[in-house]
Parts: C-alpha cells; sequence; structure tokens
C-alpha cells in the first residue's frame, strides 16, 4: 500500500505468513465460509470471484455451493495461499466502494501483534481540502469565485476559490482555499483517490483563470468613451457612434461587442484610427 488505489482483490499485508486481501463489499467478515453455508456474506465474496472470471452463471446465489468451492480454489492458487475447502474469516477484508486509496494505522507496522476486530486500515472519509499559496504581490488579485483547473495527468478538475485564510506560524502565508465549482458535488468526485494520496499533501500542478475567457472584438482601450449615462460607445472612423458591450479590458486591449471586426475606431481626440 504505497498511497495507490487499492482494488478489489488485493492483497494487503501478512500476518504470521498468510496474506490477507480486501474485497469489496459491505458486510464485515464474520464467519468462516464453507459448503453449505448461506447468507449475504456469501453473495458478496461471490460478486467477487464473477467478477476475477473465477466463478461462472451456474451457481446457486447467497449459498457456498461446489460451484463457488472452486472458484475459490482457483483464486486461491492464484493469490498464493493454501485453501482446503474453508476460507477463514481473516482471509478477507470487506471494504465497500473499492477502489479507493487505503493506508495502515499508525499502529499496524511490522513486527505489531494484533487481535481480533482491531482497526488496521483507514481510507478517505470525505473528499480532500485542495488549497494553493498565494504571493503577497497576488493577494488583491485572487477573490472568491475564481476558477481554478487542475492537472491530474491526463485529467482536470476544476473548482473556484472560496476563501482566503492566514496561517499561523512565525511567518504568515496567504492561501487560497478551493471549493466545487457551482452545481457540483465535489471537486474531484470519485476520482480523489487516483491522484490524490490519503494522510500526505499532494502537489498538483493548477490554472488559476484570473480573467474568464471572453470572445468578441479587440480594440485600443483608448478607443472606448462613456457618456453622463454610463453607456459605452466608440467612434467609427466615418464619424458615426457605436455603442458597445465592454467585457474585458487587460493592459491596454478591450475586448467588446457591437462593431465588427475590421471596423476602424478612432482613437483619444479622435485624429487616430486603428483598424481592429
Amino acid at each position: 500500500m504505497d498511497g495507490q488505489s487499492t482494488v478489489s482483490g488485493s492483497r494487503v499485508f501478512s500476518v504470521d505468513l498468510q496474506p490477507i486481501f480486501v474485497i469489496n463489499g459491505k458486510i464485515p467478515s464474520f464467519r468462516d465460509l464453507s459448503s453449505g453455508v448461506s447468507g449475504a456474506d456469501v453473495q458478496q465474496l461471490q460478486e467477487f470471484l464473477v467478477s476475477k472470471r473465477y466463478l461462472g452463471t451456474t451457481f446457486t446465489r447467497t449459498r457456498f455451493d461446489n460451484a463457488t468451492n472452486t472458484a475459490v480454489s482457483k483464486w486461491a492458487k492464484d493469490a498464493g495461499f493454501s485453501y482446503d475447502g474453508t476460507l477463514p474469516r481473516w482471509r478477507v477484508i470487506y471494504v465497500p466502494d473499492l477502489p479507493k486509496v487505503l493506508v495502515p494505522l499508525e499502529s499496524l507496522r511490522v513486527g505489531a501483534q494484533i487481535s481480533q476486530g482491531q482497526e488496521l486500515l483507514q481510507g478517505p472519509v470525505a473528499d480532500p481540502v485542495f488549497s494553493f499559496r498565494v504571493l503577497p504581490e497576488n493577494v488583491s488579485k485572487i477573490t472568491p469565485g475564481l476558477k481554478v483547473v487542475i492537472d491530474t495527468s491526463g485529467e482536470q478538475w476544476s473548482g473556484r476559490v472560496s476563501r482566503l485564510e492566514n496561517t499561523a506560524g512565525d511567518v504568515s502565508e496567504t492561501v487560497a482555499i478551493l471549493e466545487p465549482e457551482q452545481g457540483q458535488a465535489s471537486i474531484c468526485g470519485g476520482e480523489c483517490s487516483r491522484a490524490v494520496k490519503l494522510g500526505d499533501k499532494t502537489v498538483l500542478p493548477g490554472i488559476i483563470e484570473l480573467i474568464p475567457e471572453q470572445t468578441g472584438v479587440q480594440i485600443p482601450t483608448a478607443a472606448v468613451r462613456s457618456d453622463a449615462n454610463n453607456k459605452t460607445f466608440v467612434f467609427i472612423s466615418d464619424g458615426v457612434r457605436r455603442e458597445i458591450t465592454l467585457k474585458v479590458s487587460d493592459q491596454g486591449k478591450s475586448i467588446v461587442e457591437g462593431i465588427n471586426v475590421g471596423d476602424r475606431v478612432l482613437l483619444g481626440d479622435a485624429s487616430e484610427e486603428q483598424t481592429p
């Protein structure tokens, strides 16, 4: 268990030289399973065996029948453990919603003594907290609602800035805390464990969208005017006033709607023209 996702059927550790496996399931392992035993716990074992193609379609659901016994025997041979017709309850740990990241608790280490019912593994109980450090000169630019795109080796997650917090310590830093975008329940959805290591900090590259992408016609900001009614407009080269919608301005350029590409706009005192 190295922080990667654990899939159903994975060997997670050994006790007294005997391998222990995790299988997808909601019912804890509470008894040995052998021929003739019936119940929902048998069914979840059968579902695992079917998923790994050890068990076909001909078997008695919820009952440990001959087909199930043969399937367990095949699995045991491939997985490297002895099987005498009884699957001990300690051989398997059932964990719901696999695959997910599982890591050992601090009490689980080489040579440690364990007892029945002891908790040994932990998995994520909630979505991780996504944040990034904000440099002092950028604090005024990072505002709630800004979109942040996180790159996870081929796929992208998106969130938005929720708030800024100052960290405690000798040197205070500003940290931006992210939240899911509107209409989303999670930043990473069911894929959190694929890229985020449990119990540790994971560094992922991201892009902050300081200015949302806009479409329109780009013109010099100096060509944009406003009247007493706060309506924005430009003068076209023939002297015609054209009302526009100003979408965004940055570094002397503006994106507007209301004129066409190729229209010649007047700058400053109307003595200069420029074609967008």
